[in-house]
């Protein structure tokens, strides 16, 4: 990034340091009146000193300096006129001396713009023939700030070549702020985010500091404002100070009011503010208040910043970058404006430099954060609807035909075949008595968690958890419910085993299945609601696990559920009755899945499946003494088979009451 800006930046930084002058063809000395009291007359009879570059740094003293500027030999005048310019704008006093002290033009940021004898945002004068044929002209200038008093000598056309250069660079910085203000107000506006429009407003003190510390502001804003002039520049810088640091406080998520950042930063405020009244009761000290202020400030957000680096924060990385180079311009302006590097002439230039590369790093910075935010605002969003696929699953919404949950309406709806899977934990309101409500949801927790990844690996999704059971949904082939249900029972029998370990009770569940059409959608009102399943086929399976506990079975599914697969014959099974449900006008062929049983039952069920189907024909056809002696057989041979005995129990009961009147093999279950 940095290697773009800093390339940009240099040939416009180039363009006003490079400015042709003919200074070279005068001299230029001085004499420091440490009284700031002597006259004309009498302050050029003193000993003045050579200036070899005509560029005095006199520092900050109360002395006034004076300057002799003569040309080396005498100048042919033919080609062009002739200015004579102190270019620093921040001096109080600035009195040209013509024809021997004849003819004085007082300027300066303590008069009013208007007295100047050019109309230009620096101190200007033309020369005539006399001085360019030898005689000298006088400057005295005065400041109670900084006392730099560069001089140059410029024909008429290298003078509006100089000033051409200064606007491009000039005019490129303050469109450079503007913008950045501007943009960043409408983005303050538009996301109504404060810090937005402490950035824009520290744009825009930036700006005018610079504006005044150039003279334009003088020049074009407040002419006759001279003692304001005078003091806008620092002031400007000081109101920089008060809103940089509201937008450090949120851009850094600096929220903790204990924390000595965030304290550190309100007292650098509160001492801004203090020092923006000595602008107008004691310059003197309002110049050194406000310029300790900018430095402690600059140090601050560099400390502050490289300590929430260190913590982390992308953030800090981009402030400590921006205000590095806010520290780095500080010197090297200050090392300029001595002379020791560069030259007087280029420290201005060196610190709208780094004043734009800190604000267009700060402006990466803003754009990093909006991304940042952006990012975070998504994966929030993508967390929220992961939170909600908790409750809503993901392949609800796809049969819905949604991306997100906040797309589903209520009454949205579709129609599809599915395959429905029942379980439920028997028995659980006694088992739950002997526990505590907390163990009571460990327990179903322990035993849903088990359940869940199963039936996900055989594509099915869990729809809801009633209490301690649940409604799973199988949008492929019955298979994968009659799967899925089998391995439910071997893991069921590694969880009971476990328990058992543990002198813990074992655990019994109950499973039915049916396949039918059903409707997914939406149900409820519009300040809550939630998906469901709607269907006869919904009913009939919750039936068919209700049925396992008449049977002593663990898996009851229907006829069309069993062969609705490509091959029933993969799993092992026996039809076990037909039954009419409570709700329902049609019978339905009952049957049990017997793969998952222990292995000894399984295969001793295997054994007697063919007697127990021989004994069910001839119970469906009345031969109940043929019926009963084949379910005693088989009872000989497994006499847990709760089936066979539940039938050799019916047949005694016809034997002793008689078989109803309507009787038709079908049994029919009044209880749901």
């Amino acid at each position: 990034m940095l290697q773009k800006i800093i390339p940009a930046l240099l040939p416009l930084l180039l363009i006003s340091c490079n400015a042709p002058n003919s200074t070279d063809k005068f001299a230029v000395s001085y004499f420091r009146d440490s009284t700031a009291k002597l006259e004309y007359k009498d302050a050029i009879r003193q000993n003045f000193t050579s200036v070899p570059d005509a560029r005095l740094f006199a520092g900050n003293s109360a002395d006034a300096i004076w300057l002799k500027v003569e040309p080396k030999q005498a100048i042919d005048e033919q080609d062009a006129a002739w200015f004579l310019e102190v270019y620093y704008s921040q001096l109080d006093h600035v009195d040209f001396y013509q024809n021997n002290g004849r003819d004085v033009f007082y300027s300066g940021d303590n008069l009013p713009y208007k007295e100047r004898p050019i109309d230009t945002r620096n101190f200007m004068l033309k020369l005539n023939h006399a001085e360019l044929k030898g005689q000298p002209v006088f400057i005295r200038s005065t400041s109670s700030g900084t006392l730099w008093i560069p001089v140059r000598v410029l024909r008429e056309s290298e003078m509006i070549d100089v000033q051409f250069r200064e606007n491009i660079w000039h005019g490129a910085y303050f469109g450079l702020m503007g913008v950045i203000a501007a943009f960043n107000l409408v983005l303050a506006f538009s996301f109504r985010d404060r810090m937005y429009a402490y950035y824009s407003l520290y744009a825009i003190f930036s700006l005018l500091s610079m504006l005044s510390l150039t003279g334009y502001s003088f020049q074009l804003f407040w002419p006759n404002q001279a003692y304001w002039a005078s003091r806008s520049f620092l002031f400007f810088g000081m109101l920089g100070v008060i809103v940089a640091s509201s937008f450090l406080l949120r851009f850094l998520f600096l929220k903790d009011k204990e924390s000595i950042s965030r304290k550190s930063f309100r007292l650098l405020q509160i001492t801004a503010f203090g020092s923006c009244f000595l602008a107008y009761l004691y310059y003197t000290i309002f110049l050194i208040a406000a310029q300790l202020n900018m430095i402690f400030f600059t140090i601050t957000v560099i400390i502050v910043a490289s300590n929430e680096a260190i913590r982390g924060k992308r953030a800090a990385a981009f402030i400590l970058i921006s205000w590095s180079f806010v520290l780095l311009g500080f010197f090297l302006t200050v090392l300029s404006f001595r002379g020791m590097i560069l030259g007087p002439d280029t420290a201005v230039s060196i610190m709208m430099s780094f004043s734009a590369l800190e604000t267009i790093l700060l402006s990466f910075a803003l754009g990093d954060r909006f991304n940042q935010q952006k990012k975070d605002s998504l994966e929030q969003q993508i967390r929220l609807t992961d939170s909600y696929a908790r409750f809503v699953p993901k392949q609800f919404l796809t049969f819905l035909k949604k991306d997100s949950i906040t797309e589903v309406q209520l009454g949205d709806s579709v129609q599809r075949e599915m395959t429905v899977l029942f379980s439920d934990v028997r028995s659980f309101t006694t088992l739950s008595e002997s526990m505590s409500p907390q163990e009571s949801f460990d327990f179903i927790n322990a035993l849903l968690k088990r359940i869940g990844p199963v039936i996900r690996k055989h594509n099915g999704f869990i729809d809801k958890y009633i209490g301690d059971a649940i409604m799973a949904l199988f949008p492929g082939t019955p298979e994968d419910a009659i799967l899925a249900s089998i391995e439910i029972r071997q893991l069921l029998a590694v969880y009971n085993a476990r328990r058992a370990g543990k002198n813990m009770q074992p655990i019994k569940i109950g499973i039915g299945i049916h396949t039918g059409r059903l409707m997914l959608g939406t149900i409820g009102e519009a300040e809550r609601m939630e998906g469901t399943v709607i269907s006869d086929t919904v009913n009939l399976a919750s039936r068919l696990e209700s049925l396992t506990r008449h049977y002593g079975v663990t898996t009851i599914v229907s006829e069309r559920t069993l062969f609705g697969q490509q091959n029933p014959d993969a799993v092992n099974y026996r039809i076990i009755d037909h039954v009419k449900v409570k709700g329902k006008d049609d019978s339905v062929a009952i049957i049990e899945i017997l793969d998952g049983e222990a292995d000894e039952q399984l295969q001793l069920r295997l054994a007697t499946r063919a007697k127990f189907e021989r004994a069910l024909q001839a119970y469906q056809g009345r031969d109940f003494d043929t019926a009963f002696d084949r379910f005693s057989e088989v009872l000989q041979v497994n006499p847990v088979d709760s089936v066979a005995r539940m039938y050799a129990g019916r047949i005694a009961v016809f034997r002793e009451k008689g078989l109803p009147p309507d009787w038709d093999g079908v049994q029919v279950m009044d209880n749901k």
